[in-house]
């Protein structure tokens, strides 16, 4: 049986008591696993997911805005967790413990703006980084360090998202997108910051970066690396492969049936020290409108 929950959720992870350390063992999510959240919407209701990762918190794997769907498989039925409403992450200085897998990317310590798996919110989405907490093995580089370029650089919080793992972010709107502002000066160390998803579309994303203290890769668009990613596109559910004999033919196909939202991948740069800063996706995804980083 789906239990779907009908107006607002709000999922705070914060310390409680001395010591009193609260640790998940695995995701931490804002809408349903394998159920729907904010369904009260769709009677004309106005309510939003929050989830709020305070110091004091450690989580040992990822945490979503959105929530957890399942996809198709033999004798098994695909299923969404629609999120019908608005989606806020707040990282307010949770630890996050970072995985890798042996390509060096990613598997865990990340935050994600939309869903994981299958499904969309379908709101807004915004991802606010205020603080970062490191823990053993994931303290921030030095002073020295994150100034030298040869230099091991180490960070407390592996990737965040502004959309989906795995899940396209489809929302109602047309002009809405997936966001990430960041803006914690010199308690913000991060390795990679994405505006879209991981091998999955958006329709259109903006990174806002305030301040930092270290940020190794920022991505307007998501990211498309890895042993079979289909790629991170911006305004396209689609896309497909480009090659060297595509015409004129197949790229107006392409918009006129693969194109959704407006495609602009903002990305804007007001402080803060960013060793690589790229307009577009990680390796594969395409972004229709042009990207552009604004220092």
């Amino acid at each position: 049986m789906q239990a779907d929950v009908s107006g607002n959720v709000t999922v705070n992870i914060s310390r409680s008591g001395t010591p009193g350390t609260p640790v998940i063992g695995h995701d931490v999510y804002g809408g349903g696993a394998l159920a729907n959240t904010n369904t009260g919407n769709q009677n004309g209701g106005s309510y939003n997911t929050t989830v709020n990762l305070y110091p004091g918190a450690t989580i040992v794997h990822d945490v979503y805005g959105g929530g957890r769907g399942q996809k198709a498989a033999d004798g098994i039925q695909a299923v969404e967790a629609i999120v019908y409403g608005d989606v806020t992450v707040n990282q307010l200085g949770a630890v996050l413990i970072a995985d890798y897998n042996s390509e060096g990317l990613a598997t865990g310590g990340r935050i994600f703006g939309g869903n994981n798996v299958n499904g969309t919110p379908k709101g807004h989405i915004l991802v606010y980084v205020n603080k970062t907490t490191g823990t053993a093995g994931q303290q921030r580089s030095s002073n020295e360090a994150r100034a030298d370029a040869d230099a091991t650089h180490t960070y407390e919080l592996a990737a965040v998202y502004g959309g989906g793992n795995e899940a396209e972010y489809n929302p109602y709107s047309n002009t809405d997108f997936a966001e990430v502002q960041i803006d914690g000066c010199d308690d913000v160390s991060i390795h990679s910051v994405y505006g879209g998803g991981n091998a999955a579309s958006t329709p259109a994303t903006k990174v806002t970066i305030g301040g930092a203290y270290e940020i190794e890769y920022v991505f307007g668009g998501g990211n498309g690396a890895g042993t079979g990613n289909p790629g991170a596109n911006v305004g396209y559910h689609a896309y497909g492969d480009d090659h060297a004999g595509i015409t004129q033919d197949d790229i107006e196909y392409r918009l006129a049936n693969y194109k959704y939202g407006t495609g602009v991948a903002t990305t804007n740069i007001y402080g803060g020290r960013i060793h690589h800063i790229y307009g577009g996706s990680n390796t594969r995804g395409n972004v229709r409108e042009t990207a552009v980083a604004m220092l």
